[in-house]
């Protein structure tokens, strides 16, 4: 089985997210599995680390392997998770319904329950 293959078997059984990270950070590898492949990512190797909001699920990833499950994450129409609510931050999915304001987003309910500060003139 190839390297990609793994990769779509786990997102098949949820081992591996399809979500944007909320974080997304890069260290040098410390001999701890890859959760793709599963081979050790060794410290003279680039390690992705992937943190899901939900719950504060983390990955850690070679750089190949972290292309790879971006790459599915595009196949499958994940690219407009990128978007974050600018009032609660959380995640925009696509065909989830939001408000655009200048070049940010808003969730619909989020815009409901905000209440924009009062100004008062001096």
């Amino acid at each position: 089985m190839s390297v990609a293959d793994t990769i779509r078997a786990k997102i098949a059984t949820g081992e591996l997210p399809l979500e944007r990270p909320a974080k997304l950070y890069t260290e040098h590898g410390r001999n701890e599995p890859c959760s793709a492949c599963e081979q050790s990512i060794g410290p003279a190797q680039v390690a992705y680390r992937w943190e899901i909001e939900d719950g504060g699920r983390a990955y850690r990833l070679h750089a190949g392997c972290a292309e790879i499950l971006e790459a599915e994450r595009l196949k499958r129409g994940f690219y407009d998770t990128l978007s974050r609510c600018a009032i609660c931050n959380r995640p925009i999915r696509e065909g989830e319904g939001h408000y655009r304001l200048a070049e940010s987003r808003i969730h619909v309910d989020c815009y409901r329950e905000f209440k924009p500060p009062t100004y008062t003139a001096r």
